[in-house]
């Protein structure tokens, strides 16, 4: 069964050898579930599975590419990883590890592919929408790689006059921003909406209408984390705030019960976070950064994601989504 899941990601212009292609039999199970479809029952033919891999893989490294500034900032850190898996569309949750792993084992096996002089003049030599795209974030990678490794994280030079617009700032995110703070704001959908307001930096609104509303019960966790990073631009004075605001909506117990609920509700929970990641933040920044007081947001939720795909089941709208259940 391995070495046929593996067929799925055995692409035109990668070498990857005899094997399973990823490092082991558990990784190999969790890409190819998260990206193919089930590892235990394969029903489609190879063409069907490298081709639907293909795809995913283009979407992960056309992800990495849009942030592209994040990681040379943040270079190879689980801060970046765990950005790059919020955002990239996948069937199920992956860790920031076997995201890293992926990115890596395709980098890899493009250059063992460009290495060997009879693949390259062989037909197997062809451009392809993945090899594109791979190729693309290896120069990016190589940049990075030559650099000297940071004496400190800094995405920014200096913080922006209190009259700057957020499309006339020379700098974004602003320097006062963590590393984890900073992979918030650069989440896809928050960084567009942000931008789009165009309000004045630190987040002055034009008109009501530039404010993010405020979040009720059932409101979707990308429109929570959006009002909670818009909160921290807005209100958070670097030289006198002594509070420190979660910027992701906690919903989970630990991630397990995120990845239960992952399947419940589509690619939703990828922006919650869990009990355990919000204490972690809370003592690193009383202990660490010198704030008094940290502030998280629990939303709703029910205990049991099973009761609520049979609640769904019985209850839903004609086309209602689970995830708009």
């Amino acid at each position: 069964m391995p070495l046929r899941a593996a067929k799925s990601f055995r692409q035109a212009g990668f070498q990857f050898g005899i094997g399973l292609v990823f490092s082991n039999a558990d990784t190999l199970k969790h890409v190819h579930t998260a990206t193919v479809g089930p590892f235990d029952h394969i029903e489609t033919g190879v063409k069907t599975r490298q081709r639907v891999s293909r795809d995913s893989l283009v979407r992960l490294f056309q992800t990495m590419k849009g942030k592209e500034m994040l990681y040379k900032a943040l270079r190879d850190t689980k801060v970046f990883w765990d950005t790059v898996s919020v955002n990239w569309e996948i069937l199920e949750d992956l860790s920031a590890e076997d995201v890293r792993v992926v990115a890596i084992t395709f980098i890899q096996g493009r250059k063992a592919f460009n290495d060997d002089r009879r693949l390259c003049l062989s037909s197997r030599n062809q451009k392809t929408p993945l090899t594109e795209a791979v190729d693309v974030w290896m120069a990016i990678h190589d940049e990075v790689s030559a650099l000297e490794p940071p004496k400190s994280f800094e995405l920014t030079l200096r913080h922006p006059p209190l009259d700057t617009t957020i499309h006339q700032a020379k700098v974004w995110p602003p320097q006062y921003l963590n590393a984890q703070e900073c992979a918030w704001i650069s989440d896809d959908h928050i960084e567009n909406q942000l931008q789009a307001r165009q309000g004045s930096f630190p987040f002055t609104p034009k008109s009501g209408k530039d404010i993010p509303r405020i979040p009720h019960n059932v409101a979707f966790p990308q429109d929570i984390k959006l009002f909670l990073c818009w909160a921290v631009l807005a209100r958070y004075a670097p030289s006198v705030s002594k509070f420190s605001l979660f910027m992701a909506p906690i919903a989970f117990r630990d991630e397990d019960d995120r990845k239960d609920w992952y399947l419940a509700t589509g690619s939703l929970p990828k922006r919650h976070a869990t009990i355990g990641e919000f204490f972690d933040y809370a003592m690193n920044m009383l202990e660490e950064e010198g704030r008094e007081l940290v502030v998280g947001m629990m939303t709703y939720w029910i205990p049991d994601a099973r009761e609520y795909v049979n609640n769904y089941e019985d209850d839903k709208e004609p086309g209602q989504t689970r995830a708009e259940y």
